[in-house]
């Protein structure tokens, strides 16, 4: 019986349910011969034998994947794939719980499952592989345009539409193919079609992106972007806004989340999808902020996307048993995945203690990303991969074109 395997039934409370099929009865495990004429010992190093259960008990039965060692996003929350006792007694992790609706092995299904405590300290601390590998083939721009920049920094609120629309044929005339990548005969409105092709030249934005072939410092991607919503003159308020995007070979990862400074010395972690806080609930009312997000995870998605649906899995939180706030839990998920140095940010969370209790409003993500917002602009509207092709006479099958421009890594300038 390995370690962790079985946990006391007064420690973990679980349900059985009567089995698909009447399970086979599994076959006695293997005894060690112990024969000293046929030449075979026991393990003679205890602690090496403490060792090699620990090793096993840490993965999954069904599939043998390190508990804890990957990241799943499922209904806008992330957390790490953690191990469950099922009603058999058998611990599996949570993507072969969720397919199988309990134990495959043993054919018993459960309607409930906790996390094994024993098994998951184990696997917390034990020195494993995260899975978490930064796609070495996504593009990442060097440098922004200077004028984008410049009138960025000049305003304190929105670049004008006449500024923006200079802009946009500067970019135009530059070639600059990653700007101007896009489905094809999806016009936008005049001012939002400006915005959507200047977002990767703003201060900053690159800093919030991590790629194979780029580690940001994670205190700038956890640090608020003020720039995003002054392009899309989103009024913030007392809140900041703030996001993230990994780009893994599996899967890319967008978080989003708010914050405000409190009249404690923490800023505050706010989920955008906290209906019950009305400076939030009044932020993502407005035709403004909802633009930007749903612009922004569409940036993400045409450049970065996985599969061929370009999935981009969006998240807004996580469960209160997996960390102490969202940010505590994003700031482990780079320092794993971009091997740099644990970076602890002071920030607070109003969490409440047991998952049970916590729930994500998916409402407001499901019909923000299902359609676009309502733009007010209305009047003209413009194909921007039309307008690129038509200008530099080539046709839509030759955009985007990725090239070289230098040796270290693939990137747009």
């Amino acid at each position: 019986m390995l370690v962790g395997q079985h946990a006391a039934v007064d420690t973990l409370y679980y349900e059985r349910v009567s089995p698909v099929s009447t399970p086979a009865v599994p076959p006695p495990p293997p005894t060690r011969h112990t024969n000293l004429d046929d030449g075979e010992y026991p393990n003679p190093n205890p602690l090496q034998s403490i060792l090699e259960i620990v090793s096993k008990a840490v993965k999954c039965t069904a599939c043998q994947c390190t508990f804890n060692a990957t990241v799943l996003c499922v209904d806008y929350a992330i957390k790490l794939n953690r191990p469950l006792q099922c009603a058999c007694g058998c611990v599996i992790c949570s993507v072969c719980y969720t397919k199988y609706k309990g134990c495959a092995i043993h054919k018993v299904q459960s309607r409930r499952a906790t996390v094994n405590v024993t098994v998951n300290q184990l696997a917390s601390m034990a020195d494993a592989k995260w899975d978490l590998e930064l796609d070495q083939t996504a593009a990442f721009r060097t440098e922004g345009d200077k004028g984008v920049q410049t009138i960025m920094h000049l305003h304190s609120s929105a670049p004008t539409v006449d500024e923006l629309r200079n802009a946009f044929e500067r970019l135009i005339d530059n070639q600059d193919e990653m700007a101007f990548k896009y489905w094809l005969n999806s016009p936008l409105p005049e001012a939002m079609a400006y915005r959507f092709v200047c977002m990767p030249h703003i201060p900053g934005f690159w800093d919030h992106i991590a790629v194979g072939c780029h580690t940001p410092n994670t205190q700038l991607m956890l640090s608020p972007d003020v720039y995003t919503p002054r392009l899309f003159d989103v009024n913030m308020g007392s809140l900041h806004f703030h996001w993230c995007c990994f780009v893994f070979v599996d899967q890319t990862i967008l978080a989003v989340w708010c914050s405000r400074q409190t009249n404690t010395s923490l800023p505050e972690v706010l989920p955008i999808t906290d209906r019950t806080d009305p400076r939030v609930r009044q932020l993502t009312s407005s035709n403004g902020f909802n633009s930007m997000l749903y612009y922004l995870h569409r940036w993400i998605r045409v450049h970065y996307g996985k599969g061929d649906a370009d999935v981009v899995e969006v998240v807004f939180d996580c469960m209160p048993s997996e960390s102490s706030t969202f940010v505590h839990f994003i700031s482990t998920l780079a320092a794993k995945s971009l091997a740099s140095s644990v970076f602890s940010p002071a920030i607070t969370q109003h969490r409440t203690e047991i998952d049970l209790h916590y729930t994500i409003d998916h409402r407001y993500p499901e019909q923000l990303f299902s359609h676009p917002p309502n733009d007010l602009d209305g009047g003209v509207k413009i194909d921007i991969r039309q307008e690129f092709g038509s200008h530099h006479e080539v046709g839509f099958e030759m955009l985007p074109k990725l090239y070289f421009t230098n040796n270290d890594h693939r990137a747009y300038t």
